[in-house]
């Protein structure tokens, strides 16, 4: 596939915001943000929709933290960073080039094949 995500997920990359701002990446800690399976929960993918959070700076790193305010409680919730690296993972082209006496096997068996029918 041509397409720029899939090539992301293959290969590896770092990512930046393409507006020069921070990106805002969800603290793992913060296990009620994500599903059993480790994805997050649709909610929490915008930040910008949940209710009082509010950009803060702790030990000189920037957060996106909610403020409860009847428990007077700051959870941080986001680290902002500039850039985000994201690992190889997928491995197709790794698993294709490991598969190719297979698929010369494969393609010589239906050549074959072909060949006997026509006889």
């Amino acid at each position: 596939s041509d397409s720029k995500i899939s090539r992301m997920h293959e290969f590896g990359q770092v990512v930046t915001n393409p507006g020069g701002g921070k990106i805002a990446v969800p603290l793992s800690a913060r296990t009620e943000m994500f599903t059993g399976d480790g994805r997050l929960k649709k909610k929490y993918r915008k930040p910008q929709s949940i209710s009082n959070v509010k950009k803060i700076f702790l030990h000189g790193k920037g957060y996106l933290a909610k403020i409860a305010k009847k428990a007077k409680t700051i959870i941080p919730m986001y680290i902002l960073k500039n850039s985000v690296k994201i690992k190889p993972r997928l491995g197709f082209y790794q698993t294709w080039d490991d598969m190719q006496n297979d698929r010369i096997n494969i393609l010589n068996q239906s050549i074959q094949k072909t060949l006997d029918k026509t006889k």
